[in-house]
């Protein structure tokens, strides 16, 4: 596991060799027809510091799955696939929110 990570779910965290190996991304990259100019990227210790981040503050906000998604401004987190329709609602809902504040 890459040191300072926490995982979601309580799942244990993958092996790091085994889920970041260079066949293994590589052959995924592909696999998803990626841009191979953009494939270097994953050795950016800065992007990884971020990623590292960004999951250590999903597992502290009680994230339990994926995807996740939180609004700026806004406590709450969708968790799971849901239909676009209640996307739409929160946004609705927060910009009348905002409206109503100003």
């Amino acid at each position: 596991m890459l040191e300072g990570t926490r995982c979601i779910c309580g799942a244990p965290a993958p092996n790091t060799e085994s889920a970041t190996g260079q066949t293994t991304l590589t052959a995924l990259w592909h696999e998803v027809g990626l841009p191979e100019t953009e494939f270097a990227r994953h050795e950016d210790p800065a992007l990884l510091q971020e990623t590292i981040e960004e999951q250590n503050e999903a597992v502290e906000t009680g994230v339990t799955g994926v995807p996740a998604v939180r609004m700026e401004g806004n406590a709450a987190i969708i968790v799971g696939a849901q239909p676009i329709e209640l996307y739409r609602r929160w946004i609705t809902r927060a910009l009348a929110e905002r409206n109503s504040e100003t």
